[in-house]
């Protein structure tokens, strides 16, 4: 057992783990799992975009980068062009300097690529984005379309405020659902069409307030109705106003509260070890993962990752150790280093190979710092360089938050892990107390928003400026979503979109284990849940489940 030089709680390193390091040849961590994953997701800005200038073309854009940033920023078809020589900021390697000290002033020299996007159509507002179509203020996106407010969401169309949301259709304010159509406020369902304020249902149709079903249709509060009946019955429930969409919300809150809840959400998985993964094996505390396989303490794992540890959101690699937004073969403490092999120490690398200590680089090899070497000595140098770094306590270690290109509070760290302002300071993290918001400019009280969203009301709120409820930012409702809301059905909301998104990241259970007892009477079985024990939830073994639910 070890203490972590950070927390200073007690934190284990396996026999497995060791020879992982032993391959990969780095030192064991100094840093609990949880400690080392802060502060890689502090490299991690989904969220907060930036009015900037091209500082090539001098064109307007946004940025995940704040104005006050002193880098240069390109937009993305600049950065990506021949218009500007990558490796004039390069520079040789001093051996009387720390390597972070000097990275840093390579990292204020590299001109920055904007936003972290690819071949997006008519989508400005987005990041970490690829292959979407009409999309706004949508973040963690892939091939979708006609989204808005979205988050780690895929292969879906015409939705609204999802997050963890595949292969679905006209979905408004979904979490964890796949291939649903016409969803409204649903959590961990499947394969359903017309279900509304609904739990763990799965292959479900024309259901409301419901949790707990397969294969069902017609049901209200998980009673069944013919379908005559169920018409009738639910004019009951039908959402013509935001005041009865809130009371809906607090029945839905109910029926999550008493439906059964599963230890974990793990499926067609073999000794895995954590919550939310698919068709994975040997995984040590893991969670969103898919087609991982002898991995520890990795999250946001897409497809086909093998033999990594403490990476979050990757794909389609192995031997990565310390990134966050990796795709590297043998790659070891990154930012956005995505198809490439043998690159370390890096920030937003795109098909590059054998870099070390390089930034915002597409389509290089053999560089150091930026600057390009024969393979005979790129090699030489990166031995050299990894022994001055031993000397120093820097090899092994993950960037410290001071290179971090982000203050705290702009990153997905501080929705994991959130800290104040003066935790976030002692901690070593950066802090930026002017994030980009507007207050007090609202054209339109909350009263005056119509209770019924009708054709007419919806064209008179098209750029109304709005305070939200909660946090009392603004923002405005576009044509797009009120649209969008019309179709679906739904009244227009009275939260900004972070405080929604805020709600939906909450409701999935956080990335900690617990030692917890089948609440099923009779039951002795024990087991390992993200449900914390004074959580109120009936939490049931899987076996217990597998026998009341299927």
């Amino acid at each position: 057992m070890k203490f972590c030089k950070q927390c200073t709680k007690e934190f284990e390193t396996t026999e497995t783990q060791r020879e992982f390091y032993t391959k990969i040849h780095v030192p064991e961590p100094t840093l609990c799992p949880a400690c080392r994953q802060q502060r890689r997701l502090a490299w991690r800005n989904e969220r907060s975009l930036y009015p900037r200038k091209c500082a090539l073309t001098g064109k307007d854009i946004l940025s995940i980068y704040a104005p006050e940033r002193p880098w240069p920023v390109y937009s993305s078809e600049s950065w990506y062009g021949d218009e500007w020589d990558q490796l004039a900021t390069g520079r040789d390697f001093d051996f009387s300097r720390p390597f972070f000290e000097q990275y840093k002033e390579l990292q204020t020299a590299a001109p920055h690529l904007g936003a972290i996007t690819v071949n997006n159509e008519n989508s400005p507002y987005v990041n970490q984005a690829w292959h979407n179509k009409n999309c706004h203020m949508c973040f963690d996106l892939g091939y979708c379309e006609s989204c808005l407010y979205c988050s780690a969401t895929y292969h879906s169309k015409d939705s609204s405020d999802a997050n963890f949301t595949h292969e679905s259709e006209l979905c408004y304010e979904t979490v964890g659902c796949t291939k649903c159509f016409r969803g409204v406020f649903l959590e961990d369902c499947h394969n359903c069409s017309d279900v509304s304020f609904s739990f763990d249902c799965k292959n479900c149709s024309n259901c409301m307030l419901c949790s707990n079903l397969r294969n069902k249709q017609y049901c209200i509060l998980n009673t069944q109705y013919t379908k005559d009946e169920y018409e009738k019955e639910k004019e009951k429930y039908i959402v013509r106003s935001y005041a009865a969409f809130q009371e809906l919300k607090k029945r839905f809150s109910d029926v999550k509260q008493k439906a059964i809840h599963r230890s974990s959400l793990n499926f067609q998985c073999q000794d895995c070890h954590g919550d939310y993964l698919n068709r994975s094996k040997n995984m040590k505390l893991c969670f969103d993962c898919d087609s991982a396989e002898n991995c520890s303490y990795v999250t946001r794992i897409d497809s086909d990752v093998k033999d990594s540890m403490d990476v979050d959101h990757a794909a389609e690699n192995e031997l990565m150790y310390e990134g966050v937004a990796m795709c590297g073969f043998n790659s070891r403490f990154g930012y956005n280093v995505v198809h490439c092999q043998n690159v370390d120490y890096s920030e937003v690398m795109i098909s590059c190979t054998n870099c070390f200590g390089c930034a915002h680089l597409h389509n290089q090899e053999y560089c150091i710092l930026n600057k390009k070497y024969s393979k005979e000595e790129y090699e030489s140098l990166n031995v050299k360089i990894i022994d001055h770094m031993k000397q120093t306590g820097e090899w092994g270690q993950y960037f410290p938050p001071t290179v971090a290109p982000y203050s705290y509070n702009e990153t997905t760290a501080n929705e994991f892990y959130p800290l104040t302002r003066e935790e976030a300071l002692t901690k070593g993290f950066q802090w930026k107390d002017d994030i980009f918001r507007t207050t007090g400019k609202e054209t339109i009280k909350e009263s005056d928003i119509p209770d019924v969203l009708s054709d007419e009301s919806a064209t008179c709120l098209i750029g109304q400026v709005i305070a939200c409820t909660q946090c009392a930012k603004n923002y405005r409702y576009t044509k797009q979503e009120l649209g969008l809301y019309g179709r679906i059905g739904v009244p227009a909301p009275r939260q900004c979109y972070d405080c929604r998104h805020m709600r939906r990241f909450k409701a999935r259970n956080p990335r900690i284990l617990y030692k917890r007892a089948c609440m099923n009477q009779g039951c002795a079985n024990e087991f390992e849940t993200t449900y914390a024990p004074n959580r109120p939830e009936r939490v049931y073994c899987e076996s217990c489940y597998q026998q009341n639910i299927a």
